[in-house]
C-alpha cells in the first residue's frame, strides 16, 4: 500500500478537544511511511479512485457532508475501494 487519502473536516468543532490538532498529528505520522494527500469531505469522491486506502477515522468529517458520504458508500460497493472507518455513524 503506497497512496492514503484522509478524508478530515479542520473545521469540524468537537467538544472539548482540538480535533484538527489530532489530524494533523496523525497526518504526519502517516507521511512518514505513506504517500499521503488530506481531503476535505466535500472533495473525497473525486479522487477515491487515485488511493489505495481511503481513511476516514471520526465521524466529525462527514458529519455535515451527508450526501458526499452516502454517494462515497455508493461507490465503494460497487467497487473494490479499500477503505477504514473508524467510527460507528448511526443516522
Amino acid at each position: 500500500m503506497k497512496k492514503i487519502l484522509f478524508v478530515t473536516d479542520f473545521y469540524y468543532e468537537a467538544k472539548g478537544r482540538l480535533y484538527y490538532e489530532e489530524h494533523l498529528f496523525l497526518t504526519g505520522q502517516l507521511r512518514k511511511d505513506f504517500d499521503l494527500v488530506i481531503c476535505n469531505p466535500k472533495d473525497m469522491n473525486k479522487f477515491t479512485e487515485d488511493f489505495d486506502l481511503t481513511i476516514f477515522r471520526n465521524a466529525g468529517p462527514i458529519a455535515n457532508f451527508k450526501e458526499e458520504y452516502d454517494l462515497f458508500r455508493q461507490n465503494i460497493s460497487s467497487k473494490k475501494t479499500k477503505y477504514i472507518q473508524l467510527f460507528q455513524w448511526e443516522r
